[in-house]
């Protein structure tokens, strides 16, 4: 709505396109369907002079008449009329408490609650008998509403009849406008014929070339520009706050950019055309002092800011450049609000149904439009790079699940500044920051790809079972806890396996060899159908391991997926279980079998938890990425000495107190 009415505006202030002239027959049919006034007057041309005024109101939502109000919403919102009436029926209470005294109760007949999620929707209604009467009196001036900020544009005479109408109709509604504090936009040329317009009806109000409109700014260019310029100076000095806080706590700086930040800049992209040079200062802090902070450098590559401006399904980090992506903003928010505005310049009705589905469907498009220009992005990188960068590239857009949370610590999703930063510089081809240049545990070389697959110290298995218990805790919060169970037997106990298994060599009669303890990591019952449990087997490989050289990932992670398939499936099936693999590379990459496995356990926690199966997908997602990265730094960093313990034996508890002796020792 607030989009909508700023382009509305601007259309009508500024109109950026001339049509052709008309033929007679589509003149006519023109003139016959313009709007008039009362009086049959039609509306005015470009040639008059117009302006904008910008109301405003005393307290809007606390004087808001609320019988009035009710009495509305039993008209036009019959089905949440029972729900508003016994939410307004009584007053409402404010508390104040004072230190040694009893507390002060007021009461509130008047007005919607604040936090009400229902207040805004309230307020309209009891808004709209209003609007209507407006509009009613004069439709040649423009009057786009959002809550309590009223704008009326058009010829300065009209504009200040429906303003005086205005305050004699609005106090019977609760509603106060407050001329001294109201604002006239228009020319030089034209504002001393306003002034006498609003003189003549008995109004005073403030004149100016622009002034700013619900989050976005309607004025002269100059005016603009002198209004954006502590904006963006402002939003420069919280980017480079967030750089000081980027190299202790990455990941809070990343999140409190990306999520919070810069969407301020990213609505002024949206309303006011051509405004990306204007944010040029931002863009010079982004990668002066913000990226370079987040990464642990002093610089980057200049070429690495393309890549970085992509989005995470793309490989990026999701921190578009907001000089070069202002216009695309711009044009995607008029395209999604033009039924919207169409409705506000012609006086027309709007139907609710078909502006969501333009919206949806621009978005869509928008979105469409934006992936395939970053494919194309990634696509002449992967050209002109070698096979390991191409894997690397196309990993990223696979494994950025652990970039899209909240760090928070009640959540579990919460990284340290070495895992964060680690797998931040795995993901664009940087080395980790101070690596050990020798491997503590067997005395080789530390490279990335030893650091990841040396066995020495069990750190690859802590690797291995950190991920297998975050997919048991999720598949015992999708089903129950008694559903799952740690590392169940391939063979179940106390079938007879003498038929399928020669005692003498421990092998299956068909097949790879598989022991009679062979187990699988977890166990879940009705996991896939009711009443059959379903083993989950879990693998974590490195796809840049001299033994996977020149495949791709995804050809590494299906074969890995086959290996354990030929090797469980047959046996499984044959008992009325299930088996899945689950294949993970380093950074996160899952495999097929992998994803439909994560989409089957987010559709059983959406069932469970009533909560939309896309936010569940992603939920999984992430707390398995998150598991599966933070568990990098621990090979990278982690020790693998260990040091000598000693382990005597008792076969009963008659040499306890020898051991806690020698054990002090």
């Amino acid at each position: 709505g607030i989009e909508g009415a700023i382009h509305a505006i601007r259309q009508r202030v500024a109109p950026t396109d001339t049509p052709p002239p008309p033929d007679n027959d589509s003149a006519a049919s023109q003139v016959d369907s313009a709007p008039t006034t009362q009086d049959n007057a039609p509306l005015p041309d470009d040639s008059v002079a117009t302006g904008l005024t910008l109301i405003d109101a005393h307290h809007g939502f606390n004087e808001l008449g609320r019988l009035a109000m009710l009495w509305t919403v039993r008209h036009h919102w019959a089905k949440g009329a029972r729900f508003a009436f016994n939410c307004y029926r009584h007053s409402a209470q404010l508390i104040l408490h004072s230190p040694g005294r009893a507390a002060t109760i007021l009461h509130s007949k008047e007005g919607v609650t604040q936090g009400d999620p229902l207040s805004m929707v309230l307020y309209a209604l009891a808004l709209l008998p209003l609007v209507e009467e407006l509009r009613a009196l004069d439709s040649t001036v423009l009057q786009p509403w959002y809550a309590d900020d009223a704008a009326l544009h058009g010829d300065p005479q009209r504009s200040a009849k429906v303003f005086k109408a205005l305050l004699e109709k609005g106090p019977d509604r609760g509603y106060f406008p407050e001329p001294e504090k109201s604002w006239h936009i228009c020319s030089a040329e034209t504002e001393l014929a306003a002034r006498q317009a609003f003189a003549t009806e008995g109004l005073t109000v403030q004149f100016s070339r622009g002034h700013r409109y619900v989050g976005g700014f309607i004025g002269s260019a100059d005016t603009q520009a002198d209004w954006l310029q502590p904006q963006v100076a402002t939003w420069a000095a919280g980017v480079r706050a967030l750089a000081r806080i980027a190299w202790r706590y990455p990941q809070s700086a990343y999140a409190g950019l990306t999520m919070s930040l810069q969407a301020e800049w990213q609505y002024l992209m949206w309303t006011i055309p051509g405004i990306g040079p204007a944010l040029a200062p931002i863009e010079a802090v982004i990668w002066d002092d913000f990226l370079p902070s987040l990464f642990g450098a002093d610089a980057l590559d200049a070429d690495l800011r393309e890549l970085l401006a992509l989005s995470i399904q793309q490989g990026g980090l999701g921190i578009p450049n907001p000089v070069t992506s202002a216009d695309a903003c711009y044009a995607a928010s008029t395209t999604s609000t033009m039924l919207l505005t169409e409705s506000l310049l012609e006086g027309t009705a709007l139907s609710y149904t078909a502006h969501r589905t333009q919206v949806r469907l621009s978005r869509t498009q928008a979105r469409a439009t934006r992936a395939a220009a970053e494919s194309e992005i990634l696509n002449q990188r992967q050209v002109m790079a070698n096979q390991t960068v191409k894997n690397r590239l196309e990993r990223g857009k696979h494994t950025g699940a652990w970039l899209t949370v909240i760090p928070n610590t009640l959540n579990g999703t919460e990284l340290s500044r070495e895992e964060f930063r680690d797998n931040l510089r795995l993901r664009f081809g940087f080395l980790p920051l101070q690596m050990q240049r020798h491997c503590d545990g067997c005395g080789d070389r530390l490279t990335m790809e030893h650091a990841l697959n040396c066995t020495k110290g069990g750190l690859v298995l802590l690797h291995h079972n950190d991920t297998a218990n975050e997919w048991g805790d999720l598949c015992a919060k999708a089903l129950t806890p008694s559903a799952v169970s740690h590392e169940p037997t391939i063979f179940p106990s106390g079938t007879a396996a003498s038929d399928r298994v020669d005692a003498d060599q421990g092998c299956t009669s068909r097949g790879p060899s598989i022991g009679l303890d062979a187990r699988g990591d977890k166990g879940v019952e009705g996991f896939w159908a009711h009443r059959t449990t379903c083993i989950f087997d879990i693998r974590i490989t490195n796809t840049e391991s001299r033994r996977h050289r020149g495949a791709s990932p995804a050809s590494i992670l299906a074969k890995e997926e086959r290996q354990k398939k030929d090797k469980y499936l047959d046996t499984c099936l044959e008992h009325c279980r299930h088996f899945t693999p689950l294949i993970y590379s380093v950074d996160g990459m899952a495999g097929l079998e992998t994803q439909a496995a994560e989409k089957r356990l987010a559709s059983l926690l959406a069932r469970k938890w009533t909560r939309a199966y896309s936010e569940m997908v992603g939920f999984v997602r992430a707390r398995l990425a998150l598991a599966v990265v933070r568990a990098n730094t621990l090979l990278i960093r982690g020790t693998r000495r260990r040091g000598r313990t000693l382990r005597p034996i008792f076969d009963d508890g008659a040499g306890i107190s020898l051991a806690a002796r020698a054990w002090t020792l």
